[in-house]
C-alpha cells in the first residue's frame, strides 16, 4: 500500500513538473507573439502617420505655393495702380488711359461706376423700383444704350417716358469715362452727347461751345471740364466705341 502511494505521488510531482514546464514554455510564447505583433502594429502605425504627416505637408506646402502665386499675380495686375486707382480698374483700361495721356494725379472721379442715386433726375421711388427690376449701378443702366425694347420694358415698369430712361442710360454711359462723374455726364447729355459713342464723333470745339452755354443757362458743374480734358475723353472713347 505505502508502495502504491508513493508510486502516485512520484506520478503526480511528475505531471506537476510537466505541467509547470509547458506553463513556463506557453507563457514565453505567448509573451513573445504578444510583444511580436505590438511591434508589428507600432510599426504599421508609424507608417501610417508618416504618410499622413508626409501627405498633410505636401497640402500645406501646394497651399502656400498657391497663395504666393495668388499673390503675386495681384500685385502684378495691381502694380500700375497702386497709388493712383483706388477703384479697382483693370490693367487694359489703365493701359488705355495712359496711352490717352491721363494724368491720374490731376483727374477726380475715377470710377467707372456710381450707385445709381448720383443720378439726380432719379426719383427716390425711381430708383427703388429700378434697384427691384436689378439695376443698382450706372453700369447696370449702361446696359440699356441701344436697347430700345429693353428701355420700353424699364420705361412701362416704371411708369415714366421713354426719353426719361434713355437721358438716365446716357448719364450712365457717359460716367464710364473717367473724369466724368454723373453730373458732367448730365451736361454733356445735355448737349445732345448720348453715349461714349457719341463723343468719339463730335467736334471738341463745338462740344466745349455747347457745354459752356449750357452749363451758363443750367448751372450744373460748378468748373467746366478744360478742352484738353475734352479731348483725352474723345481719345478713350473711340478706343471705347
Amino acid at each position: 500500500m505505502s508502495y502504491i502511494l508513493a508510486q502516485i505521488l512520484v506520478c503526480l510531482l511528475i505531471a506537476g513538473l510537466i505541467g509547470a514546464v509547458i506553463g513556463w514554455f506557453l507563457r514565453g510564447n505567448c509573451t513573445n507573439a504578444i510583444k511580436k505583433c505590438e511591434e508589428e502594429w507600432k510599426q504599421r502605425v508609424g507608417a501610417l502617420e508618416s504618410n499622413y504627416n508626409s501627405k498633410l505637408n505636401n497640402y500645406i506646402e501646394s497651399k502656400e505655393s498657391e497663395q504666393a502665386t495668388l499673390k503675386k499675380d495681384n500685385s502684378n495686375k495691381n502694380s500700375l495702380f497702386d497709388s493712383t486707382l483706388p477703384y479697382g480698374l483693370d490693367r487694359e483700361r489703365v493701359d488705355l488711359y495712359k496711352k490717352c495721356d491721363l494724368n491720374f494725379d490731376e483727374t477726380k472721379y475715377i470710377e467707372d461706376k456710381y450707385d445709381i442715386h448720383t443720378i439726380d433726375t432719379i426719383e427716390p421711388l425711381e430708383i427703388k423700383r429700378l434697384n427691384d427690376l436689378g439695376f443698382n449701378s450706372t453700369k447696370d443702366l449702361s446696359s440699356l444704350i441701344g436697347n430700345e425694347k429693353t428701355i420700353e420694358k424699364v420705361a412701362e415698369e416704371l411708369g415714366v417716358g421713354v426719353n426719361k430712361v434713355k437721358s438716365w442710360a446716357s448719364i450712365a454711359n457717359l460716367a464710364e469715362l473717367p473724369g466724368v462723374n454723373t453730373k458732367s455726364a448730365k451736361l454733356l447729355e445735355k448737349s445732345g452727347i448720348r453715349s461714349i459713342k457719341d463723343l468719339a464723333k463730335t467736334d471738341i470745339d463745338d462740344i466745349y461751345t455747347k457745354l459752356e452755354r449750357l452749363n451758363s443757362e443750367f448751372n450744373i458743374l460748378d468748373k467746366l471740364p478744360s478742352k484738353n480734358m475734352l479731348s483725352i475723353w474723345s481719345k478713350i472713347s473711340k478706343h471705347l466705341s
